[in-house]
């Protein structure tokens, strides 16, 4: 037989080599196990990945995470500075004014014209106020004033003009009952005279409960928000570190 003829389909010549033994192809033989294979497979199957359609340990194919933002936590932080420091003191203002005086009966007097009796007598604690007011423009000329427990006359301690009200203050040193008067340029009573005491021992007090409330209120607010940004820093650096680089 011719080196060039076809051998496909003919028996082998006892004088050619036996070809070396190949694993590929080669059938299953009970009781032996299975030759492993080395060879690439377009299909994606391996022994060590488990089989079709199972991703690779080492693909990096996971989904990365959406890293958690910042803004509502600063917010909180902002939010919690201005309630602490400036809310705080305005509340602390504005409701210690508005304990002191009686704001109903001044509104009531200068709605219906209702006015204290004149001259006025008014009992006083030590170191608090009084303020006297005429409510009538009019009358905003008269002469007012604060006459102590001892006759002796107490200096005023400001005249404020707002509107159609002329306001008083006076500041007294010594516990007693206080006589207040206003006097027209004629000498007849004052009929549009209010006599209002301050009380500022419940000023101070009220003052301090609305300022330290707010302030509480807003430090509790600073405080949460920085450690809920502290927390989503560190949330993010996890979630950057696990990102593959």
């Amino acid at each position: 037989m011719s080196d060039n003829t076809p051998r496909y389909g003919a028996h082998r010549d006892p004088s050619d080599p036996v070809p070396e033994p190949s694993t590929v192809g080669t059938p299953y033989t009970p009781g032996q196990p299975a030759a492993a294979s080395s060879s690439y497979d377009p299909y994606g199957y391996t022994a060590q990945n488990g089989g079709y359609g199972q991703p690779s340990p080492s693909n990096g194919s996971a989904t990365p995470q959406k890293l958690p933002g910042r803004a509502l936590p600063i917010l909180l932080i902002v939010l919690g500075a201005i309630i602490a420091l400036i809310c705080a003191p305005i509340a602390g203002l504005v409701m210690g004014a508005t304990s002191a005086i009686d704001i109903d009966s001044l509104q009531r007097a200068a709605k219906t014209g209702e006015a204290s009796p004149n001259p006025a007598e008014v009992d006083l604690s030590a170191n608090s106020a009084v303020a006297i007011m005429l409510t009538d423009q009019s009358e905003k000329t008269a002469q007012c004033e604060l006459v102590g427990p001892d006759g002796a006359r107490v200096d005023p301690n400001s005249t404020q003009e707002q509107e159609h009200v002329r306001t008083i203050s006076y500041m007294v040193q010594a516990e007693g009952t206080y006589t207040a008067r206003c006097l027209l340029t004629d000498g007849t009573p004052a009929k549009s005279m209010v006599v209002m005491p301050v009380d500022i021992g419940g000023m101070g007090k009220s003052a301090l409960i609305w300022g330290g409330g707010t302030f509480v209120v807003g430090l509790a607010l600073f405080v949460g928000g920085i450690v809920w940004l502290v927390k989503r820093n560190r949330r993010r650096r996890e979630i950057l570190a696990q990102m593959p680089r």
